[in-house]
């Protein structure tokens, strides 16, 4: 699949694409395969491209809703990756439309994430996939705004930066990828990686475009990483793309919060496997996972550097579509809360779980466990609370949990830096509400005893 980088998409093709679809659908005797192999993908999100989601003509939509009726009843029961993806490829395009919009239909999250993972991974084998994951994200970054800078893609001009600005964001692109790739044994970084940094820097100040050479080398910085990974997942990091408007950063912030979410879920998998463990006392396990999700998130300022790229005007331009959608509504971000500890009533309460009302749901009928329920007892229980190896792993989730609230900090302060005291677009009071939480302790039982 190809993305049209130059905009020559009409309304009338894609009408008579998804006719043409339309009528297939109507053949019985069609595979089930020859559904996903014969929907225009790219002809539909090239055409989102250049107007936004927020734009769609009313027509399109419509057959659109027609399609998603007939493709949902061709596939009912078919749980095969391509009719999934095709299904939350139809979400994802009619969310505004249909009023279900919100933050996992705008960043793709089901996709990319739910989607393309094995369940019964062990962690590290999810983190190994997962860390292949971002850096496949960031890698699109890079080549989106080196595609940009060299004038060989066209979408998305509207509000862009300075030459130098988009330089800037791939040299804390590339940043970032350095950091986060220890993470895995499998990720080959490119061999030219460290050379093309240098390259970077010694044209970062100037505001002229790319030097052929810097180009071809990011370029190929790019391409190295997503041929690592499964064609399945770069069908799925391809469509889950689709900007509400047509501004540039907005690229880059979908992609952001994307990688955000890979890192959430990383942390979920870690609390969840170190709640197995602990079960049943295997604490230097546990240690050693909890050790390594607070070094992922030990590098959030590098993912946080490119966030902050985004200028606040271009940020308040396309910020006024995606009203209903909110990281707030991140059931990643709310598992890991909950994996923590019992929230109180008034935090269950509050919009943070409101907007999650699954999780919520989960919670109070008792179907996820947490810290809390299994700690209770070794903390009182002195043949477990005193063992050396005990010690150190309350002192491991101590240093986790200062970590996170670190992390909750940073975002508090970019959040006040871009919207300053706006209201959220999750229907929050944005930056003040996230003031409020931001240095809560993430394993409150354990500061229970504790001076004040």
């Amino acid at each position: 699949m190809k993305t049209n980088l130059s905009l020559d998409i009409e309304p009338s093709k894609v009408m008579n694409e998804l006719q043409i679809y339309f009528s297939l659908l109507d053949n019985e005797s069609a595979h089930l395969e020859s559904l996903f192999e014969n929907f225009p993908f790219q002809t539909i999100l090239d055409y989102y491209h250049k107007v936004g989601k927020h734009f769609v003509r009313e027509e399109i939509l419509n057959k659109l809703l027609q399609i998603e009726e007939k493709v949902n009843h061709r596939l009912a029961g078919d749980k095969s990756f391509y009719s999934f993806l095709l299904q939350q490829f139809l979400v994802m395009l009619l969310d505004k439309h249909k009023g279900i919009y919100d933050y996992h239909t705008y960043t793709g999250t089901r996709i990319i994430s739910e989607l393309v993972i094995p369940d019964d991974l062990e962690f590290i084998e999810y983190l190994e996939v997962q860390i292949l994951h971002l850096a496949a994200i960031l890698s699109d970054i890079i080549r989106f705004e080196c595609h940009t800078l060299i004038g060989a893609d066209k979408r998305f001009q509207r509000n862009l930066s300075s030459n130098h600005h988009l330089k800037r964001i791939i040299f804390h692109v590339l940043r970032a990828m350095k950091v986060y790739s220890p993470f895995s044994y499998t990720l080959q970084l490119p061999k030219n990686l460290d050379e093309t940094l240098k390259i970077l820097q010694t044209e970062l100040d100037s505001n002229e475009t790319l030097s052929k050479k810097l180009a071809d080398m990011l370029l190929k910085v790019s391409e190295d990483i997503l041929e690592q990974l499964p064609e399945s997942s770069l069908k799925a990091l391809n469509l889950a793309i689709l900007p509400v408007y047509t501004i540039h950063d907005e690229y880059m912030f979908i992609r952001c919060l994307q990688s955000l979410e890979t890192i959430f879920s990383i942390v979920v998998k870690g609390f969840q496997t170190c709640l197995s463990q602990i079960k049943i006392q295997k604490f230097k396990e546990s240690i050693t996972i909890m050790e390594t999700l607070k070094a992922i998130l030990d590098c959030g300022p590098a993912l946080f550097r490119v966030v902050m790229m985004m200028e606040k005007d271009n940020f308040a331009a396309f910020r006024i579509y995606t009203e209903g959608a909110s990281a707030i509504q991140s059931k990643q971000y709310k598992l890991i809360e909950i994996l923590a500890a019992e929230p109180l009533e008034e935090r269950l309460n509050s919009p943070a779980f409101n907007s999650v009302p699954s999780i919520k749901k989960d919670y109070l009928k008792g179907n996820i466990s947490n810290f809390q329920t299994y700690m209770r007892d070794y903390l009182t229980d002195e043949s477990v609370c005193k063992q050396p190896i005990f010690e150190e792993w309350i002192k491991c989730m101590k240093r986790f949990e200062e970590t996170f609230i670190s992390w909750n900090n940073m975002h508090f302060k970019m959040a006040v830096k871009m919207i300053g005291n706006e209201q959220g677009t999750g229907y929050t009071l944005g930056p003040s509400y996230l003031e409020k939480y931001a240095s809560r302790k993430l394993f409150p039982f354990l500061h229970e005893n504790e001076l004040t």
